[in-house]
């Protein structure tokens, strides 16, 4: 078991005013924190 901190992000989009950048946003933290070289471990959901 890792002894690393956890990280919990959570995502969702609101439907009447959507953020066309959101599913970017979050590959690019995913791609950040899931490094081979990471201090922490990510735990990502998404609603988009």
């Amino acid at each position: 078991m890792s002894s690393a901190p956890i990280f919990f992000l959570a995502f969702a989009n609101d439907w009447q005013r959507f953020l066309p950048g959101l599913a970017d946003e979050i590959r690019t933290l995913q791609s950040l924190l899931e490094r081979p070289d990471s201090l922490c471990q990510p735990i990502i959901r998404s609603g988009c």
